[in-house]
C-alpha cells in the first residue's frame, strides 16, 4: 500500500486538485495524449463531488435518526451477530483440516 498513489478522487475531495490530476495521468498511462480524456473526468468527477456535498450526509447519526435507518441499521447488526452465534465460522476456518483427516482416515480404512 505504501507503493500506491492516493485515490484522484480523494484528493479531489480534499482540495488536491493539480495533485489529483497528476495521478489520474499516472494511472491513464502517464501519455501527454490522455490529457482531453483525464480532464474530462476530472470535470465529471468534481460534478459528482459537489452533487455529493450537496446531497448527501456522511453523519453517524443518520443510521439511527429516523425510524425507517434504525430498523435497517438494527436489521444488518443482528444478522450480523446471529450469523456469529450459529457457528458458521467453525466450518469456516477448519473445515479443510476436518475434511483433510477425514478422507486420510478414509483412506486409511480402504487400504
Amino acid at each position: 500500500m505504501f507503493l500506491l498513489p492516493f485515490s484522484p478522487r480523494w484528493l479531489a475531495k480534499q482540495g488536491r486538485d493539480e495533485e489529483a490530476k497528476a495521478t489520474m495521468i499516472r494511472l491513464h498511462g502517464g501519455r501527454s495524449a490522455q490529457i482531453e480524456i483525464v480532464e474530462a473526468e476530472f470535470a465529471e468527477m468534481q460534478a459528482q463531488i459537489e452533487w455529493e456535498r450537496e446531497n448527501l450526509s456522511t453523519n453517524i447519526m443518520d443510521l439511527v435518526n429516523t425510524r425507517p435507518n434504525l430498523h435497517r441499521t438494527i436489521c444488518g447488526v443482528l444478522v450480523q451477530a446471529m450469523c456469529q452465534w450459529t457457528g458458521v465460522n467453525v466450518g469456516a476456518y477448519f473445515g479443510p483440516t476436518i475434511y483433510g483427516e477425514l478422507s486420510g482416515q478414509i483412506r486409511e480404512g480402504l487400504d
